[in-house]
């Protein structure tokens, strides 16, 4: 089938609406007719994943600037994905000026074309809320499988380019998990297994991801009670060990209310069933190969919520970090400013712990930050990060409870 422009979309494609425009319908088309779109979708939100300098490179960066000499502007209300320092205390913990100085002017553009500068990959803590139902284009794979799965927005996995084009144009290719055909469940996952944690989660989706490689898993057996930060948790690894960007769980998400529902004319695929063996042995293959003492302690991949941060609040109140230790707190910059006023920002810096904002060790941990900073070994409760700990910060990484990831910052070890 062909795809066919509505006669705006057509006009900024011939450049009637000047080059940036252009580019982006250019951008979207060449997309569309990749994937077989019929149509484009009008979509009122994006998620832009090129804000880190350090990822997004040099060719981003005069992509960005030709844009706006070109009069660039957003016509939708784009967030920006985590930066490559902290914005506000870059200096303090340990980033160079010259690295602030280029994310600064990259950051700059993108705000005078009309982005909201969050610097999050959890976009829906922060104010990014597309409705049920509603067409977005995200990127940041993470905050795609949340907005797909938790809140039931259609998205694709959208990169720099496809995210940029959304943003200048308002709309994107009808394909994928735009059509409601392509949600209905493919693999029934079932779990007889104690999850205790929100890291557990984490430990669940990692082996599945890795399972499945992709298409669209259904869990049964998880409480029905289960916290959007450990749903938040389930899909960040589903994302990192596969490229799983929807999941349904039955009574929990709104596309399933019923495993009927979730699957909708189809039957399972192939039955998954996850018992505690294989969540132990996950999460043991999680710890292996860490020698040594922990330097580093992370918690906030994907970011934080207040809710995180109020429970390590909690465990740190009174006590101190161990010296030669740094433990990092990763959020939005809104949701550090909300700790502030809770009384949890103070709480956590007189333990000698960092909250950190606007980035994360994927986007930031440069050579020259690495090799400054020397560190041994890193403790998460995010299976995500333990996997991009190695391949991006050549960190060994494993993965804990927030509780165990607190006492090896107080004491360098875990029991």
């Amino acid at each position: 089938m062909q795809l066919i422009l509505k006669a705006h979309e057509q006009e900024m494609l011939d450049g009637k609406h000047g080059w940036p425009a252009q580019k982006g319908m250019e951008i979207l088309y060449q997309v569309g007719r990749l994937y077989g779109a019929q149509e484009m979708l009008p979509v009122k939100n994006v998620h832009m994943v090129n804000a880190s300098v350090y990822l997004a490179g040099d060719a981003a960066v005069k992509l960005a600037e030709k844009m706006l000499a070109e009069g660039a502007r957003f016509k939708t209300q784009t967030t920006l994905n985590p930066a490559s320092v902290d914005m506000d205390c870059w200096e303090e913990y340990g980033f160079t000026e010259n690295i602030y100085r280029r994310q600064k002017h990259l950051t700059d553009l993108f705000v005078q074309m009309g982005a909201i500068p969050v610097h999050c990959c959890s976009p829906y803590l922060v104010g990014q809320v597309p409705r049920f139902g509603e067409h977005c284009c995200w990127g940041e794979s993470s905050a795609v499988i949340y907005a797909n799965s938790v809140l039931g927005a259609r998205t694709n996995r959208n990169g720099g380019p496809s995210a940029l084009a959304a943003s200048l144009t308002g709309v994107t290719p009808a394909y994928g998990y735009h059509l409601r055909e392509n949600r209905y469940g493919q693999i029934l996952i079932e779990v007889d297994a104690e999850l205790n944690e929100i890291s557990d989660y984490g430990v669940l989706g990692f082996y599945i991801g890795e399972e499945v490689s992709d298409g669209v898993p259904v869990f049964t057996g998880l409480p029905a009670d289960v916290s959007n930060d450990a749903l938040k948790q389930l899909g960040s690894a589903l994302a990192t060990t596969g490229a799983v960007a929807l999941f349904h769980v039955e009574g929990v998400t709104p596309e399933a209310p019923t495993l009927e529902a979730a699957f909708g004319p189809h039957k399972p695929g192939r039955v998954i069933r996850v018992t505690g063996k294989e969540m132990r042995e996950t999460a043991e293959k999680l710890k292996a190969g860490i020698c040594g003492e922990f330097s580093l302690v992370f918690i906030g991949c994907p970011h934080a919520s207040i809710q995180e941060i109020e429970e390590v609040a909690r465990l740190l109140r009174g006590k101190k970090v161990k010296k030669g230790i740094e433990f990092w707190i990763q959020t939005g910059q809104p949701i550090k400013a909300l700790a502030d006023r809770c009384g949890l920002l103070s709480v956590i810096e007189e333990a000698g712990a960092w909250i950190v904002s606007d980035t994360c060790p994927s986007h930031c941990f440069l050579p020259e930050f690495r090799e400054a900073k020397q560190y041994k070994a890193m403790a998460t409760n995010s299976p995500k990060m333990a996997h991009y700990g190695w391949d991006m910060g050549k960190t060994p990484t494993a993965v804990y409870g927030v509780g165990q990831c607190v006492e090896i910052a107080l004491t360098g070890k875990v029991q």
